[in-house]
């Protein structure tokens, strides 16, 4: 097993609140639900998605000029995203559908979950929330369910997280409002 949270609910201690820092601890006071995003925010994976892209592009034999753009990506953006914006600007000729590019970069970025780390003040902010707070916690990521999971899975966020709303629950992804109407 990862113990990728080092005991949070075993080795929270209350003299080390955050809350005492913040200048705006009474924000969260009247709140019942918190939303993470996944991806930048609950764990760094940028540089894993961009490993992604980039191995999938060395399949499709990308030359260097693209190479470099594929790896500095949008993020933010779905995967089906990001690939129509790395065709649409680089002129990138492919006979794969989008579809099977964004599988094929699926699967690559969970081959490299070993890759990703917690976002640093995860722990004891979540710890706050949940146990002090007792605030209720989601995760909306536009990430798909099959990544999401096996991040979970794999960072052991399991407990934190009461519900987990991915990209492919809804029909239009972040920044539109569905995601967020769903999550409530």
């Amino acid at each position: 097993a990862n113990t990728h949270h080092s005991g949070l609910f075993c080795h929270y201690r209350q003299e080390e609140s955050i809350w005492e820092i913040l200048m705006f601890k009474e924000f969260f006071d009247k709140k019942k639900l918190i939303t993470f995003d996944m991806d930048g925010t609950t764990v760094k994976s940028e540089k894993v998605w961009d490993l992604a892209f980039k191995e999938i592009a060395k399949i499709l034999s990308v030359d260097s000029p693209v190479k470099e753009l594929v790896v500095t990506g949008i993020y933010g953006n779905t995967v089906t995203e990001r690939w129509n914006h790395i065709i649409g600007n680089t002129g990138l000729k492919t006979l794969q559908p989008i579809s099977e590019l964004v599988e094929l970069t699926q699967k690559e970025f969970i081959k490299n979950l070993d890759k990703l780390e917690i976002t640093e003040g995860f722990w004891p902010f979540v710890a706050e929330l949940k146990l002090m707070k007792k605030l209720k916690i989601a995760l909306v990521t536009n990430s798909p369910r099959m990544v999401v999971d096996s991040v979970i899975a794999y960072m052991e966020l399991k407990e934190v997280f009461d519900y987990v709303i991915c990209g492919d629950d809804v029909k239009d992804p972040k920044p539109h409002p569905e995601i967020y109407k769903k999550t409530l």
